[in-house]
């Protein structure tokens, strides 16, 4: 554990000495290889850079929308969206008890101008925004005035949201304005005559929530349409002991990006015989 600690602590260490634009290029660099370019003009789903310690029910809803999340030990903040936006989270209870009970090296305040000084658009999002006034009535004027100020001092903007699920649709609106067009079902692309692997992955543009990018991934990984298909069908939805779907198991479950509502999608797309 102590080792884990370490080689986590040593890599913070070294990302620390990067600016946000070569730590998120890099990041990506290190997760897809070293020739990645990330092209604003290509059709693609967003890529998330997540620190390592952050909610993994979060991480798997990123994933249920669509994005690939890399998990990777941040120095500052808690999302990077791309070069230039960086997010910090706080449920609210977080937020009140920073700001009321934070030491030096915790206060609010110094933590968000940290994060200010780190990246062109700074973001804080507040999670279950109503917990900071449930916990005492008489702070709600200071907490107004406290968010006042990092609005209009620190020019950080924020977003309250109503808990984790709502924050993975914020950190993937954002990443997808932020990184380019990622209309996945716009304009239908004439069909490539180049080689095989090309026009096996336009085939599997076919399938819901995949564009370019994600058909690329899928052909790379299981070599043929048939091969996925045969893969999606053998992969299972978990659910939850009240029955909802928390997760998926089997061929996909180790690919970024690729989560139960679209295995449920996809699955629906091949069996479903009615005409709906």
């Amino acid at each position: 554990m102590n080792n884990e600690n370490e080689n986590s602590n040593s890599q913070i260490s070294e990302n620390n000495n990067l600016e946000q634009e070569d730590l998120f290029l890099s990041l990506l660099k290190k997760n897809l290889g070293p020739d990645f370019e990330l092209n604003s003009q290509e059709e693609h789903e967003p890529y998330i850079i997540v620190d390592s310690r952050e909610s993994k029910k979060i991480i798997e809803e990123l994933e249920n929308l669509g994005a690939i999340v890399f998990k990777e030990p941040l120095p500052i903040s808690d999302y990077l969206l791309s070069s230039k936006v960086a997010v910090e989270r706080k449920r609210g209870d977080d937020f009140y008890s920073s700001l009321i009970r934070g030491s030096e090296s915790t206060n609010l305040f110094e933590e968000l101008r940290r994060l200010k000084e780190f990246t062109e658009i700074p973001i804080l999002i507040i999670e279950n925004f109503e917990l900071m006034f449930s916990i005492n009535e008489k702070m709600v004027t200071p907490l107004y005035g406290a968010m006042v100020a990092i609005a209009t001092q620190l020019k950080i903007s924020i977003i309250p949201v109503r808990n984790y699920q709502d924050t993975a649709i914020v950190l993937y609106r954002i990443a997808k304005q932020q990184q380019g067009p990622v209309k996945e079902h716009a304009i239908p692309r004439r069909i490539p005559k180049e080689s095989l692997k090309e026009r096996q992955a336009y085939f599997l543009e076919g399938f819901f929530n995949v564009g370019p990018t994600k058909a690329k991934i899928l052909i790379n990984h299981f070599k043929s349409p048939m091969n996925f298909i045969n893969s999606l069908l053998n992969t299972e939805i978990i659910y939850t002991k009240s029955g909802k779907p928390k997760g998926i198991k089997g061929p996909l479950a180790d690919l970024k990006g690729f989560g139960w509502k679209f295995v449920m999608e996809n699955k629906n797309f091949l069996l479903n015989e009615k005409d709906e």
